[in-house]
Parts: structure tokens; C-alpha cells; sequence
């Protein structure tokens, strides 16, 4: 993936993302990929909602688990999850994954 077209990517497939972050500090906003796939136990005993946002590792590279983060729906709406791990880079590293955990308000 060539850098610069990382944000072309995500803003024609992402969701608007914002994070302030806990240590002070402006709010920074942005674009991710997020995906909030149904997960299961082998066997089909147990399924489960598995959230994971996919971000430009060079837009967002303060976060780190335990940070929380807002995620516009683009129908509507918003809502909080927390980071249940610091960024994963993927491949040459333009992009990195990190699971999430919804925050109930």
C-alpha cells in the first residue's frame, strides 16, 4: 500500500473516528475502518460481537490500550469502545489493527 493513498482508502471505506487522548491533550479526529463481525467458539456453543478498526498507523499512533475511542456509524449514531491492545501493524506497516471492547454508557 503506498502511503499516500492510504487516507484516499479510508475515507471512500472508513467511518469518521475520534479520540481524546486520556493523558491531555486535543481531540484528534479521523477516518477507520471499523468491523463489528460475529466471532464463535468451535462447535457453535457460544458467538460473540468482535469489534476491530483498522486505522493509518501514522494518523493514530499515540493510541494504545486502554484508550478509548468514538465511532460515527454513517447512518447515525455514535458509540465508545476502548482498545483491548496497542496498534498491530499490518504488512509494510502503512495500516494497523486493534481490538475493540464497546464501552455501555
Amino acid at each position: 500500500m503506498y502511503a499516500d493513498h492510504a487516507l484516499i482508502f479510508l475515507q471512500d471505506f472508513g467511518d469518521p473516528m475520534s479520540w481524546t487522548p486520556s493523558a491531555g491533550g486535543s481531540t484528534i479526529n479521523g477516518v477507520a475502518l471499523f468491523d463489528q463481525g460475529d466471532t464463535g467458539a468451535e462447535g457453535g456453543s457460544h458467538i460473540s460481537r468482535e469489534y476491530v478498526i483498522t486505522v493509518e498507523t501514522a494518523v493514530w499512533s499515540g493510541l494504545k490500550r486502554g484508550e478509548v475511542v468514538v465511532i460515527t456509524s454513517p447512518i447515525g449514531g455514535s458509540a465508545s469502545y476502548k482498545l483491548r491492545s496497542d496498534l498491530v501493524q499490518q504488512d509494510d506497516g502503512v495500516f494497523s489493527t486493534v481490538k475493540l471492547t464497546k464501552v455501555q454508557s
